[in-house]
């Protein structure tokens, strides 16, 4: 069976792809509800298997969708679809590149995120596995309805954390608001830093790290086996404005 990519990953940067799927998605009229939403989400990117790299570097662009109505759920929305259409098991998100918190991120996921900034409401909505590291604060009904997997929210988090939750473990170093574990059913709510827990294992920090910048590191490898020079190796960088997000990430882990 033969599969076809959207066009515009032909044609242009991934990344600039990724926007044109999105703006053409946000211009679709009568798609009210997360679910429907999300359907068309994955219907439109499900062929594309974006790149780790390339997800985060849309996820720093969103700036330019603030006025359009109902883009903040919906770019949540978009990004969950792509990541779990995604090869890849490691993402960092620049959630600040939004200009407003994101919703539902981390929609149904599976994989391990790590996401720099404020995350909007419903973070790790009906979550089936993996886990989410959020280097700031949460809005309403983070973790509600999820079945497993690990969540953890360095700030605060908004009203109704872990509701419906079935299992799996929220973890909430700040405060949190009114009905936290409204209707729980199952799974874990930790609040604070009493307990042993870090924030985020070093290693899933650490893999997502190794694997977005390891074609940048091969290839300044295999430079250096032809070269001569005695000057010490320089590390691997991303591009610039991708880099920027990768320095936070390494950041945040050290801190904790």
């Amino acid at each position: 069976m033969t599969t076809h990519s959207h066009p515009k990953f032909r044609e242009e940067k991934p990344a600039d792809g990724l926007h044109a799927v999105f703006a053409s998605l946000l211009a679709q009229e009568g798609i009210g509800e997360p679910e429907e939403f999300y359907a068309k989400a994955c219907g439109s990117v499900g062929a594309t298997k974006a790149e780790p790299k390339d997800v985060m570097a849309f996820s720093g662009g969103l700036r330019q969708y603030r006025s359009k109505p109902d883009a903040g759920w919906k770019a949540g929305l978009f990004i969950s679809a792509l990541i779990n259409s995604s090869d890849h098991q490691h993402f960092v998100l620049a959630a600040t590149g939004a200009g407003q918190p994101m919703d539902y991120i981390g929609f149904r996921n599976e994989k391990n995120l790590v996401i720099i900034g404020h995350a909007g409401s419903r973070l790790g909505w009906e979550m089936k596995n993996g886990s989410i590291y959020v280097d700031g604060n949460a809005g309403n009904e983070a973790g509600g309805k999820m079945a497993d997997g690990k969540i953890w929210v360095q700030g605060d988090a908004g009203e109704r954390a872990g509701i419906g939750m079935r299992g799996g473990m929220l973890h909430i170093k700040g405060k949190h608001g009114k009905e936290a574990g409204h209707a729980r059913q199952g799974g874990t709510i930790v609040v604070g830093a009493e307990q042993n827990s870090k924030p985020l294992p070093a290693s899933a920090v650490m893999d997502t790290i190794e694997e977005m910048t390891a074609p940048a590191r091969n290839s300044r490898t295999q430079g250096a086996a032809h070269s001569h020079s005695d000057a010490a190796p320089q590390p691997a960088m991303m591009p610039l404005g991708e880099n920027i997000y990768m320095e936070a990430s390494i950041k945040a882990l050290k801190e904790h």
